[in-house]
């Protein structure tokens, strides 16, 4: 009987309007994004160059290189405006992308939210964050070297209301499939990335203004 209420949860209404609700934004100043353009390559060649590499110097990201990578990680298909390119937990769409700009000529330096929905960066807080990652988040130059910064967090909370003790094992699924399309799409582009587990939880958390409770950081990922 236990196991059959655990069940029937996923088909009240509250919990199947969660798939469709946009439960995550932040209100300020936005970055526009311009439509993402990936390159006319093959399959087999994003595959086959798809690898962690970790020599990065200050090679800026251009708006439209950083558009492309975050639309085809986290962002919803031009041909289904309800699915995006990466699947979820029951559809809900628990991952939520962050970015520290570090070096850019076209984007102010700072912390932003990916707003998946509007396809633009929303702006948490401005500045150069790179002293910040070496000393207190990574305790490793070559990190703070990236151009770009990714942090993937889960909403927990969300998939707690319909997965129960679930959740915790979903949500790194979730971001895991985020993740490897950030890898493909970085092979695509031409571009360096490194994935990192091994971050003070707490540091990011805060500078994210997440509560790493119901939202919590989960991958850093450096790009160059």
């Amino acid at each position: 009987m236990h196991a059959l209420n655990e069940h029937l949860i996923h088909y009240r209404d509250d919990i199947v309007q969660l798939k469709d609700k946009v439960t995550f934004t932040f209100k300020g100043p936005t970055v526009p994004l311009p439509r993402p353009a990936l390159p006319n390559v093959s399959l087999e060649h994003v595959l086959e160059n798809r690898r962690s590499q970790r020599d990065f110097v200050h090679n800026p990201m251009t708006l439209k290189n950083l558009a492309t990578l975050l639309h085809y990680s986290a962002g919803y298909k031009h041909t289904e405006a309800k699915r995006k390119y990466v699947p979820s937990s029951g559809g809900m769409n628990s991952v939520e992308v962050f970015a520290f700009v570090l070096s850019s000529e076209e984007i102010p330096l700072g912390v932003y939210h990916y707003s998946s929905f509007n396809h633009e960066l929303e702006e948490i807080n401005l500045g150069d964050y790179r002293e910040w990652l070496k000393t207190h988040v990574f305790f490793q130059q070559e990190f703070s070297q990236a151009s770009v910064v990714i942090v993937l967090t889960s909403m927990i909370g969300k998939l707690t209301k319909k997965y129960l003790m679930r959740s915790y094992r979903l949500g790194l699924i979730d971001v895991g499939h985020v993740s490897q399309n950030i890898y493909l799409a970085c092979a695509a582009l031409d571009l360096k990335v490194c994935a990192s587990a091994g971050f003070i939880d707490h540091e990011v958390d805060e500078a994210l203004k997440i509560d790493g409770d119901e939202n919590a950081s989960f991958l850093t990922i450096m790009v160059n």
